[in-house]
């Protein structure tokens, strides 16, 4: 889906810890520290999430989706032209944080490698959704 511009995951703290851009649209490399805190504020504004409710943020001509992961204590946020209906948003969020969940709980005390390789192979999944 070319509407989408990039998947991000964050943590409580607001460290960036999952990044998938849409290489369709030739995106310039953003510096993640700046972004990591923009991400951060975004969740911040955005406020307490409900079970599986998505929230958006309109900025200017894009829109910033967001679900919380209540089990990793993270957020996945994705950001899309605002033209784009919220319906066909919903369903890839909530789709992307159900298989995260699926596929990494019990693995928390994996070591760095061993997550490593699960987030890699989690990109293909990701693939699936959103045709990057």
């Amino acid at each position: 889906m070319n509407d989408i511009k990039w998947i991000y995951m964050i943590n409580n703290r607001g460290t960036l810890v999952l990044i998938y851009k849409n290489t369709n649209q030739g995106a310039i490399e953003p510096n993640y520290s700046i972004l990591s805190h923009f991400i951060f504020a975004l969740q911040s504004v955005a406020g307490k999430f409900e079970e599986d409710e998505v929230k958006v943020i309109e900025i200017e001509n894009e829109n910033f989706f967001m679900i919380e992961e209540k089990l990793s204590n993270s957020f996945f946020i994705l950001k899309s032209d605002n033209g784009v209906s919220p319906k066909k948003i919903y369903p890839i969020l909530r789709g992307i944080k159900n298989k995260f969940t699926e596929r990494f709980s019990g693995n928390e005390n994996l070591n760095l490698h061993q997550k490593q390789e699960l987030f890699k192979s989690f990109k293909k999944e990701i693939n699936e959704f959103t045709n990057f």
